[in-house]
């Protein structure tokens, strides 16, 4: 008897074959199906990594915040612009648009109080946000001035920015699964561009020359400074023992004891070139 059968495979041989064969075929294309929705998900949401990292940009770019404030559309910001008193929208969270270092307005993020502006799942803008389940992402910019105390004026005041992404209730399986957290920003900066005179007018002073004269607040007897407030908003006044630094020095720091610290100053224009008087 030979090693191999001659008669070939039998019927129910060739159908066992085939049915495993489209076992393995199914699965194959199963799994290719699953990865290939995957990578297309993963794919969508590339826009949402691209506009943080665009954010981050605009914000902590000096040049490209300039253009930020100067944009018409974001008018809470005028106090920015012009260098006057932010202290009445302390604590307050307006929506703005950014603009890049080219002065390019950055896409997908909401126009300033238009809550229909929303993005679809791959990165197309779209007007239906929360009545539309193809429209289910919005991402909001929101700005506030840090104010460094809560009465008076806030001049030039360090700047919050916050990030938010929402994804609307009727959002497909799809855009249900991404976590806005991942995408949400806050970030503070310090507005840098204020001249010499605009900083003395934020320590209540004004110039006289190439110098800064800052009279005692209002809320201290003369003779005395602020050194800060308690608990309950009242000011803590201290008497001061002196009340200029020697020629060629700038103040550094005031003691506890109302003397001052002081350090050398350069000559010539710029922040080392006056002095600061207490009258």
């Amino acid at each position: 008897m030979g090693l191999f059968n001659r008669r070939g495979l039998s019927v129910i041989e060739i159908l066992v074959a085939l049915g495993i064969g489209a076992v393995v075929i199914g699965s194959t294309v199963t799994v290719m199906g699953v990865i290939s929705k995957r990578t297309s998900e993963t794919q969508n949401w590339d826009w949402l990594y691209d506009l943080r990292f665009a954010i981050n940009s605009s914000v902590m770019n000096d040049k490209a915040f300039q253009y930020t404030v100067a944009d018409p559309a974001n008018s809470s910001m005028q106090c920015l612009v012009n260098h006057t008193d932010c202290q009445n929208l302390r604590g307050v969270h307006s929506e703005i648009r950014l603009r890049d270092i080219g002065n390019n307005v950055i896409d997908h993020i909401a126009y300033p109080g238009v809550a229909t502006q929303g993005v679809q799942n791959n990165g197309l803008n779209c007007q239906t946000f929360g009545s539309s389940p193809t429209c289910a992402l919005r991402y909001s910019i929101t700005w506030t001035p840090l104010c460094d105390r809560p009465t008076g004026a806030c001049l030039n005041p360090q700047v919050q920015v916050k990030g938010q992404l929402q994804v609307s209730s009727l959002a497909s399986s799809t855009a249900s699964k991404i976590r806005p957290v991942v995408f949400n920003l806050l970030m503070n900066r310090l507005e840098s561009a204020a001249t010499p005179s605009q900083i003395c007018g934020m320590m209540g002073g004004s110039m006289n020359g190439s110098n800064c004269q800052v009279m005692p607040t209002a809320q201290c007897p003369v003779g005395q400074y602020l050194k800060g407030y308690n608990s309950v908003n009242q000011p803590i006044c201290v008497s001061m023992a002196q009340t200029t630094c020697p020629s060629g020095g700038i103040l550094q720091s005031i003691n506890a004891d109302g003397t001052f610290t002081c350090i050398s100053g350069c000559s010539g224009n710029g922040a080392g070139g006056g002095s600061l008087v207490f009258q």
